[in-house]
């Protein structure tokens, strides 16, 4: 949820187009700033940890059939 609902969250959505024209979504990645995920084991020790410049990475998934392209890199490029 910190993804969408943080102003400072990022959501980021990959889509592809078939043949039909129909749109579908293959991966995303999402994060919020890693002050807002103090109940996260880890990032509640990171030492960047209350500088407000870090992203924390909620979540990332790529469709297994397009795994290996690059496509979970350039999301989280993207998300950046």
């Amino acid at each position: 949820r910190l993804a969408f609902e943080h102003p400072d969250g990022v959501a980021v959505v990959a889509e592809r187009k078939d043949e039909g024209g129909t749109w579908t979504v293959v991966g995303y990645a999402l994060g919020a700033p890693l002050e807002d995920v103090a109940d996260v084991p880890g990032p509640d020790r990171d030492p960047a940890r209350g500088r407000g410049d870090t992203m924390y990475a909620l979540a990332s998934t790529v469709d297994p059939a397009l795994q290996g392209l690059g496509l979970g890199k350039r999301l989280k490029q993207a998300q950046l």
